[in-house]
């Protein structure tokens, strides 16, 4: 059922209400479509809290701030609004999904017992293309509004396609929108290369040489860690390859 059933399902069981009841005064309508309205589930799949509004405000603000120009006034103040709302969720205790779970940092849920931020079980790695490319020092911090390309290391990919099983849970920042993807290594000279699949079926391959292999953190922004390949490495593997031809 999409979002959109929803207002037009309650309508109609309030129609078939009113037909059926004894004729309502006015104020025991509105007594009953109020009732129904704090009953309907929200976009978020939860049921309307005070915070709801906050969630959409939060999302449009993503959107401006990772669609535009990263030295444009007006996407630095909507990246700056957003990081505002978000700390307001959080003092209202809501936090982020399971970090085991894929797209965990853009799903918020009740904390548990008042915690502010979820507890950290077991800590999710990978690699990351971002806008800055591979010119970052271990323990920079990348943030989620800079990645273009994330590799998740030990997350399974949840695509329904066949290779599924061998693969890894990815995702790509085309323009405004997250798109889910799935990722692998291939076999390659230099042993850098991987296909990515997309929820859509586009597949492209590429090297993780200029990748930052990272730590991410629970608001979704990564720790680097250091280069996926180093130079040096790359080299060696390059003169290595080399000699084996001759």
């Amino acid at each position: 059922m999409s979002i959109s059933d929803i207002p037009a399902r309650h309508s109609k069981s309030c129609f078939g209400i009113i037909y059926t009841l004894p004729p309502l005064t006015m104020r025991t309508l509105a007594a009953l479509f109020a009732v129904i309205v704090l009953a309907a589930p929200s976009a978020h799949g939860r049921s309307e809290y005070p915070e709801a509004q906050l969630f959409e405000q939060a999302e449009r603000l993503n959107d401006r701030c990772r669609g535009g120009s990263g030295d444009d006034p007006a996407t630095m103040r909507a990246c700056d609004q957003r990081d505002a709302v978000i700390t307001r969720l959080k003092k209202a205790g809501w936090c982020y999904g399971k970090e085991s779970d894929y797209g965990y940092q853009r799903v918020w849920q009740r904390c548990h017992a008042g915690v502010a931020a979820p507890a950290k079980s077991t800590e999710i790695t990978g690699y990351v293309f971002s806008r800055g490319g591979g010119n970052v020092s271990p323990g920079d911090v990348i943030r989620r509004d800079d990645m273009i390309y994330v590799l998740y290391s030990h997350v399974p990919c949840s695509l329904p396609i066949a290779a599924a099983p061998n693969m890894q849970a990815a995702e790509l920042f085309q323009g405004r929108k997250l798109t889910r993807a799935c990722w692998a290594p291939t076999i390659s000279p230099l042993a850098d290369k991987f296909t990515i699949v997309s929820q859509y079926g586009h597949v492209e391959s590429s090297s993780l040489f200029g990748f930052v292999e990272t730590r991410f953190r629970a608001d979704g922004d990564a720790i680097a860690v250091g280069p996926a390949i180093s130079q040096h490495e790359y080299r060696r593997r390059l003169d290595e390859y080399m000699r084996s031809l001759r």
